[in-house]
């Protein structure tokens, strides 16, 4: 082999050493690039689920506070209508039992409608904390999607998904 025919191959090797160079890159300047764009949406409906879960947990606290507040003036206004009970003209024979019958009667039914309230809210704020999870876990599927490439090492074509929460 002459020595011109030595250079010409060193160059042809140098070349595509070069080209393989510029397309592993190439490919990890892709793999990175859709690796942040997949973890910034990520990041992003994270932080939105975040904020929805924190609006659900301050709902139910203030309207757990408010029926608890509705709740003691439905027991003070039994025991205002006990304590009239046992003093009544009707309540003669028996003013205890009278006034207790009422202050029983009274608390049951404010603490029934206290739970049932108490209750539907929690279940309507379960739901909605339970649709955006869905809501997240949907979104996450859907930017590693675009983050993976697909089985021909080309990038998924896929658009980073919208905000739905």
């Amino acid at each position: 082999m002459s020595v011109t025919e030595n250079q010409k191959t060193r160059r042809d090797d140098a070349e595509r050493t070069t080209d393989l160079g510029h397309e592993v890159n190439q490919d990890v300047e892709d793999i990175l690039a859709r690796s942040m764009r997949a973890t910034a949406v990520n990041l992003s409906t994270f932080t939105e689920v975040g904020q929805k879960l924190s609006r659900e947990m301050a709902a139910l606290y203030l309207a757990g506070a408010k029926q608890g507040l509705r709740l003691y003036a439905d027991v003070q206004g039994t025991m205002l209508d006990a304590v009239e009970a046992s003093m009544g003209p009707a309540a003669m024979s028996a003013p205890l039992v009278a006034g207790f019958e009422r202050l029983v009667n009274g608390g049951t039914r404010a603490y029934g409608r206290f739970t049932e309230t108490m209750q539907g809210t929690t279940e309507e704020g379960v739901d909605r904390i339970k649709q955006a999870v869905d809501v997240m876990a949907d979104q996450v599927k859907e930017s590693m999607a675009v983050a993976t490439p697909s089985e021909d090492g080309h990038q998924n074509r896929a658009q980073t998904p919208a905000t739905k929460v």
